[in-house]
């Protein structure tokens, strides 16, 4: 029998590379449209002076069902606004000395989402634990102003879902 092509696990899920200088402030945009600020001296690889990063991203249902993913923390059932795995390339040695900073291009943020690490399970799969908050960005702050504009400025005529005086 020939594998399925649709379905695989996550240690099959296609990766992108990207070499960078340990010793330089990097911004990274991956191919799927990630951002990744990594400053100088974060990543300790030895004696090297560069490090292969392999970058795994998955950020739509469809990339997590090819990707054998799943959106459990234990037995409960998680929301999912995109997947990203950073490793060094086999065969490099590398540790995080510092926070890196990742954006993901995701479609929405849910009030009160969390950020959540993946563990291997002994059958392969991730659970995800230790969630965090996540950090308030530029854009949170700007679309509470915008929601606090429209509920003093304009709820009273416009209504989300109905017609009152103005148009939905």
């Amino acid at each position: 029998t020939g594998k399925n092509n649709l379905i695989s696990t996550p240690a099959d899920m296609p990766a992108s590379e990207y070499t960078i200088d340990t010793d330089r402030d990097t911004v990274l945009v991956t191919h799927h449209g990630a951002l990744l600020k990594i400053p100088k001296g974060a990543i300790d690889a030895g004696d090297k002076k560069q490090v292969t990063l392999e970058i795994k991203e998955a950020y739509t249902i469809a990339d997590m069902i090819r990707g054998g993913l799943t959106t459990k923390s234990g037995e409960e059932p998680l929301s999912s606004g995109g997947m990203i795995y950073i490793n060094p390339k086999k065969g490099q040695s590398a540790t995080l000395k510092k926070k890196i900073d990742v954006a993901l291009p995701t479609r929405f943020k849910e009030p009160g989402m969390k950020l959540f690490k993946g563990e291997e399970t002994a059958y392969g799969q991730l659970n995800w634990v230790k969630p965090d908050t996540l950090p308030v960005t530029t854009y949170d702050k700007k679309m509470e102003i915008g929601k606090s504009i429209f509920n003093s400025k304009c709820r009273s005529c416009h209504n989300l879902g109905k017609t009152t005086i103005g148009p939905d």
